[in-house]
């Protein structure tokens, strides 16, 4: 029986993964800004399903699970998700209550063990995540709706977007009508967010669409050195929103007026809060899952939409990485991450898959400066599968390998 036909007598698809992450993901972000526990309970319920799932799916494919198939990068994927499991051993702790967190909230363990939908990836993985983002995108305006109606504000839609991208990427493959209904759709919300004051989500969807129409119509960009500048930049970009955040912030703030973006800076202190308490050797393997940081500010400060002082998360993604599992984690994501990128943005032909996916892939490395925290969510399931579809499609290219090539 050859693979294509296993692939179909296969009891958990890909998608089912992706349903469990997506609902999760989606239900949580209804918490967040109503406060319902009743959606905590069933974004943990479906959570559990995934890590129920897991392992079904890893059995059906256990004789090419864990075999390279073709393509020997995917040992860093391995990697990576066997270091996660080493600041799990240092979170566990005795009462129920810490250990329900710790295996199915969507900013504890779950939120860096998701690189393993990494290790799923094949040659017909693109085919899926677009069918999927299809069904997804179709049902969007009526999330947004639901949010409205039942949520009094975004929530879902902060989730559900990043399926656009998915879209985005394959957009001159698609259908006119498509294409319209897809344009009208994200240009709905660039506006609803930035009324509602959510200027990340808008400049996502404005910086990759533009970055890949950019790419597609202006032939002199695919050259390579270019590409390689490019990247470059980014990675400068990535240092100064970092390192330099409240000077660079500063250099824009005009510029975002104008856009009716609001100019606040809102992550500045964070990065001084979270470094007076990351000390010694929390940089090493950081605090584990449960762990959390003291904010003066927040001390502070006990409004309507205050956290608490000893926050459990911190929105910057690179800090989240140092505060959960620091060094250990921090570096092993950024070389793959920067590795996917060379790869993809800077070796790949520009109308490849591999391209296409790390267009969003950059955007998505340069946020984590200021905001893109890990999380068991829609936005780094999109992430961990783009780093696999480069690896992926670029190998499959080079060593012409069949059609099928394994699982990653």
């Amino acid at each position: 029986m050859n693979q294509e036909l296993k692939d179909r007598i296969y009891t958990i698809k890909d998608w089912h993964l992706y349903a469990a992450i997506t609902l999760s993901s989606y239900i949580y972000a209804c918490f967040i800004v109503t406060d319902a526990f009743y959606y905590r309970v069933i974004a943990f319920v479906f959570a559990f399903a995934f890590l129920a799932l897991l392992p079904l799916y890893i059995l059906e494919r256990r004789h090419s699970f864990f075999k390279p198939n073709g393509v020997q990068a995917r040992i860093w994927f391995f990697l990576f998700t066997f270091l996660t499991l080493i600041p799990l051993a240092y979170s566990i702790q005795g009462d129920p209550r810490s250990l329900v967190t710790l295996a199915f909230h969507p900013l504890a363990f779950l939120a860096f063990f998701i690189s393993v939908v990494a290790l799923t990836v094949t040659t017909k993985t693109k085919d899926t995540i677009l069918k999927f983002s299809s069904i997804v995108n179709n049902c969007l305006p009526f999330a947004i709706v639901a949010d409205y109606l039942f949520n009094g504000k975004p929530a879902g839609i902060n989730e559900l977007h990043f399926f656009l991208f998915i879209e985005i990427i394959f957009y001159d493959q698609l259908k006119k009508r498509r294409r319209l209904y897809l344009l009208l759709l994200v240009l709905a919300i660039i506006v609803l967010q930035v009324i509602a004051d959510n200027r990340m989500v808008a400049i996502r969807l404005i910086v990759v669409s533009s970055a890949l129409i950019g790419f597609k119509m202006i032939p002199f960009l695919a050259n390579k050195a270019l590409r390689f500048i490019a990247l470059v930049g980014g990675i400068i970009l990535f240092y100064l929103l970092a390192f330099e955040f409240e000077s660079t912030f500063q250099f824009f703030t005009d510029y975002l007026q104008q856009l009716s973006i609001d100019p606040t800076d809102t992550r500045s202190f964070l990065y001084v809060e979270f470094f007076e308490d990351f000390k010694g050797l929390d940089w090493l393997g950081g605090k584990g899952y449960m762990g959390s940081y003291f904010s003066p500010w927040f001390y502070e400060w006990q409004g309507d939409d205050g956290d608490h002082f000893q926050r459990f998360s911190i929105e910057v993604g690179a800090l989240e990485f140092l505060l959960k599992g620091g060094l250990l984690l921090l570096i092993p994501f950024y070389l793959l991450l920067i590795g996917c990128l060379f790869i993809g943005f800077v070796k790949a032909p520009v109308n490849s898959a591999a391209f296409r996916f790390s267009v969003f892939l950059l955007v998505q490395f340069m946020i984590t400066s200021i905001e893109n925290s890990p999380m068991f969510s829609i936005n780094y399931m999109l992430i961990w599968l783009s780093m696999g579809i480069i690896i992926v499609d670029t190998t499959m290219k080079k060593k012409k390998v069949p059609a099928y090539v394994g699982n990653l």
